[in-house]
């Protein structure tokens, strides 16, 4: 049987055995809030959380930077800055490829609030092996690469910046609470992988049952949120999302991971989390100017759209996901990425340095049980999508020229 840290990133698309020392949250104090509390209490209690751990992490003098999307967790934070400080001293950027959600709404949310913005088109950014060697040492060698802004743009042009993230807003609020709950830790093990794998085009491990040990998660903890939120959060928040997302070089806030926030919003229960619920209310009771505009949540609609109108723009996304699959080249503006599908084959930078990688990682024989020349040859033929198996590929090798040991 294979490394199962090895057969983790090929999986998974990082590592389970990872260098992380902390994870982002602690889950062993939640309790359940005062049942005798209302909505309206709740509201109240939450946004004056959700500004105090703001207010306490501000400081008049320095220069802030909110990387702003479509969704809610980056527009709070804004919101909450503007009440410290004119929306002129504060920056904000957006990444990605131009008529997606995150990358349209967080520039006209710039817009209408008079920020100092930058947007980063990656249909304009050139992936080249320096770039990608530098990125791999910025996320300690931990994940798939490729899913990133022009980082070194990025850092050159806001050092010295407070960067305020976002960074498991949503997660926290319930957005990843589960429709089927497992009854036990070994059987949301095995829903979690397989409901994280990254590599679907081709089965790169012959089993991922060598894994179930490497996965984390907490001992003893009060069994307030289910064994799925608790994987994730243990997992792929802690060791994907926050590699990403927090990247070395610049110098961060991350206001949801206050203890604060994180003991309340968790407290409620499950039924102010579902859907996000209670965040939702607090967000438009607390800042109704800035929650009045479109978000990526609500399928391109007002938060506070009514449902029909919510339910409209989701089916006409599935339509537009279904057609994705059978055309690619038709832009899915929930991703806010380039279409590495067609990059592999057509753009001389990624196909370059993708071929370079995997090639070099052919000869390392480390992963001698895969085709990887077959794998490429199929991928230039249109024989196939098999992006995901080559980016992972390619990221290996790449973490192996900065150092990394397997």
């Amino acid at each position: 049987m294979h490394n199962a840290n090895l057969n983790s990133f090929l999986y998974l698309g990082y590592f389970l055995n990872s260098s992380v020392d902390n994870y982002p949250v602690s889950l062993s104090k939640i309790s359940h809030v005062d049942s005798n509390l209302s909505e309206f209490d709740l509201i109240g209690i939450g946004s004056n959380i959700l500004r105090l751990v703001v207010s306490d992490s501000f400081s008049l003098n320095s220069k802030h930077l909110v990387p702003i999307s479509g969704g809610l967790d980056s527009r709070a934070l804004l919101a909450c800055l503007l009440e410290h400080t004119d929306a002129s001293n504060i920056s904000t950027y957006t990444f990605g490829t131009p008529n997606t959600v995150d990358y349209d709404i967080g520039l006209s949310i710039s817009k209408k609030i008079g920020t100092k913005h930058v947007s980063f088109p990656l249909t304009e950014y050139t992936y080249t092996q320096d770039k990608l060697m530098d990125i791999s040492r910025r996320v300690n060698q931990q994940t798939v690469l490729f899913h990133h802004g022009p980082v070194d743009e990025i850092i050159d042009k806001f050092s010295g910046h407070i960067t305020w993230s976002g960074f498991m807003g949503e997660v926290l609020s319930g957005d990843h609470i589960p429709s089927y709950k497992s009854k036990n830790l070994d059987q949301a093990k095995g829903v979690f992988l397989k409901s994280n794998r990254y590599t679907k085009s081709l089965k790169l491990i012959n089993s991922y049952d060598n894994l179930f040990d490497a996965i984390s998660h907490s001992e003893g903890v009060n069994k307030i949120i289910s064994y799925e939120e608790e994987l994730d959060i243990y997992n792929r928040q802690s060791k994907y999302i926050a590699p990403h997302v927090l990247m070395d070089g610049l110098t961060y806030k991350t206001p949801f991971t206050d203890s604060r926030w994180v003991d309340f919003i968790l407290s409620v229960g499950e039924r102010y989390r579902n859907e996000q619920y209670l965040y939702k209310k607090i967000l438009l009771d607390s800042f109704p100017y800035l929650f009045s505009f479109p978000a990526k949540c609500s399928f391109g609609q007002r938060l506070d759209a009514n449902k029909a109108s919510i339910l409209s723009n989701r089916i006409m996304h599935k339509i537009r996901k279904m057609a994705n699959r059978r055309y690619p080249n038709i832009l899915n503006p929930h991703i806010n990425y380039i279409d590495f599908d067609d990059a592999i084959r057509n753009r001389s930078d990624v196909k370059s340095v993708i071929y370079e990688n995997i090639m070099d990682l052919n000869n390392r024989k480390i992963v001698d049980w895969i085709d990887i020349v077959d794998i490429w040859k199929n991928h230039q033929s249109k024989n196939g999508n098999y992006s995901d198996v080559l980016m992972t590929l390619a990221s290996l090798e790449i973490h192996l020229k900065t150092g990394m040991k397997i």
